[in-house]
C-alpha cells in the first residue's frame, strides 16, 4: 500500500494524487484488472514477464528505475495513449 507513494516520490511527483482508485485483496486481482484495461498497477517483474511478452501488459514509461521488491508500472497495451 505504500509502494505508490514511494514510486511517485522517486519519479519526482510526490504530491500527485489519484483521481480515483480501487484496492484489491491480492496482487493477481490487481494485475488482472490492469490487463483488462481498468487502470495501472505496480507489479513485480517476475509476476508480469509473461503478460508483457505476450502483449497483455506494457511498461508505459522507462523511468524511474525504482526497486522496492522489484516493482514496475504496467498498463494494458490498448490504454497507453489514454489521458485518464
Amino acid at each position: 500500500r505504500t509502494s505508490w507513494s514511494s514510486w511517485l516520490k522517486e519519479a519526482g511527483a510526490a504530491d500527485l494524487r489519484a483521481a480515483r482508485h480501487v484496492e484489491f485483496e491480492h496482487t493477481y486481482l490487481q494485475l488482472a484488472a490492469a490487463a483488462e484495461g481498468l487502470g495501472v498497477a505496480l507489479a513485480s517483474l517476475p509476476l508480469i514477464g509473461r503478460d508483457i511478452a505476450e502483449g497483455r501488459l506494457v511498461c508505459p514509461i522507462a523511468a524511474p528505475a525504482w526497486r522496492a521488491p522489484d516493482y514496475t508500472l504496467v498498463i494494458n497495451a490498448d490504454r497507453v495513449g489514454d489521458d485518464a
